[in-house]
């Protein structure tokens, strides 16, 4: 995938994440699995570009 489409992904993430920061209360317990998998995605991809980032400048 290119930075640009990385980036993309990332941006609908914090998109999603954004809706469940929105909902004050209590969520369901289905709602705490998609959120939490939404933060290992992102943890995963950042560290994606980070170790494509260090192995372009060598």
């Amino acid at each position: 995938m290119t930075e640009g489409e990385l980036e993309r992904i990332l941006i609908s993430i914090d998109a999603a994440l954004a809706v469940y920061e929105k909902h004050r209360g209590t969520l369901s317990a289905a709602e705490v699995s998609v959120k939490s998998m939404l933060i290992v995605v992102r943890a995963q991809i950042v560290a994606r570009q980070k170790q494509e980032n260090a192995q372009s400048r060598g």
